[in-house]
């Protein structure tokens, strides 16, 4: 792929927006015992990936639909979803679609529409360091291994 053509891109969009819903598939509800994708917290819809051809760089937003306003495990949801993304298996499934020597931006968003608090923790969520120390708790860390089938 080092002959990347960005006039092809499109072809490769819809790869990875399965390639992203396979990834999250294992992931359950904390509180119940269900996908989250079977109760629609993370759809297709909700993937969007934006290639920058200027900049070399590819954008990919997931954004988190809670199925209450007033969601409590909506950040448990959205740390379990960045502890996936840290997995290797993540790495190597994105990156063979990606052309070579292009930067790859993953952010994970909820909406203030579906959630009471959502931008305030979609900031919590995209800060490295903030995502690094909940998951250093023993007992957040736990609760987010647990949501995890695999």
């Amino acid at each position: 792929m080092a002959n990347f053509e960005y006039k092809n891109f499109h072809k490769y969009w819809k790869p990875i927006n399965v390639t992203f819903l396979e990834i999250f598939s294992s992931l359950i509800d904390p509180e119940f015992s269900y996908s989250l994708i079977k109760i629609h917290v993370i759809s297709i819809e909700g993937i969007v990936i934006e290639a920058t051809h200027f900049s070399k760089k590819i954008r990919a937003n997931l954004s988190i639909f809670p199925t209450i306003e007033k969601c409590s495990m909506a950040s448990v949801i959205s740390l379990s979803v960045r502890n996936q993304t840290s997995n290797f298996n993540f790495n190597y499934k994105i990156f063979i679609f990606l052309p070579y020597n292009w930067f790859f931006d993953f952010k994970i968003y909820i909406s203030d529409v579906f959630h009471k608090n959502g931008s305030n923790i979609s900031k919590q969520i995209n800060d490295f360091e903030r995502s690094s120390a909940a998951l250093e708790n023993f007992m957040i860390r736990k609760t987010i291994l647990n949501c995890n089938q695999t």
